[in-house]
């Protein structure tokens, strides 16, 4: 898939999946209920240990379905789910569609995004890399993981409320608005229910349904 070739480790659909994966009422196994319940290799029992020691329950999730899909992306089964991720990814790079952006423009918008900021010399190095559709996916991956695996959809939506101040192009302000909310709605509960509850069962007392 294309946005793996600019160097996406975790796309924004497999993100917005992988955390929204956490139950509403977490139960103390939960993490070793769900390792136990994926196909393909699984997670060891150190790294599930190692996620507990450095996560927060909420974040625990995440970590946990990111090493797995890591361990497991040949696997047959694994490669399944990432067909559907990548019907949920071709949406969201049409929400997108051709924006064209400038480095200042990209500049600008890694600046509004909290946290640690992601560099010139990595805007510089994505704008080669990456196709243009692709260029926003790649600096929104690099600045979560230079945060820590903070969540990029309430980091976009923090920055959205803050570009308004700038002269940035209202075109693309209103595509990624498309894009948090096609990942905030059904579409994640859909995805989550063919993919993981089938696994799971019913070990998943409730499902945490994100709204905008």
């Amino acid at each position: 898939m294309a946005p793996q070739k600019c160097g996406i480790d975790v796309t924004l659909c497999e993100e917005a999946l992988f955390r929204f994966a956490v139950p509403t009422q977490l139960t103390p196994n939960w993490l070793n209920i769900l390792a136990d319940s994926l196909p393909g290799t699984k997670v060891s029992t150190e790294n599930i240990e190692r996620i507990k020691q450095r996560h927060s329950s909420q974040e625990q999730t995440f970590q946990l379905l990111k090493l797995w899909k890591q361990q497991n992306k040949e696997q047959d089964t694994v490669k399944k789910i990432i067909q559907d991720i990548d019907l949920c990814e071709n949406s969201v790079l049409k929400h997108i569609g051709h924006p064209n952006l400038t480095f200042e423009h990209l500049n600008t918008l890694m600046a509004s995004l909290p946290g640690k900021k992601v560099g010139k010399e990595d805007i510089e190095r994505t704008m080669k890399l990456c196709q243009p559709t692709e260029q926003v996916l790649r600096l929104l991956n690099l600045w979560r993981i230079k945060n820590g695996d903070q969540d990029t959809i309430k980091g976009l939506m923090y920055g959205l409320k803050h570009l308004k101040t700038y002269h940035f192009p209202k075109r693309t302000i209103q595509s990624l608005k498309k894009v948090i909310k096609f990942l905030h709605r059904f579409t994640m509960y859909r995805l989550y229910q063919k993919l993981f509850l089938e696994m799971i069962g019913n070990q998943v007392k409730s499902v945490k349904v994100r709204c905008v």
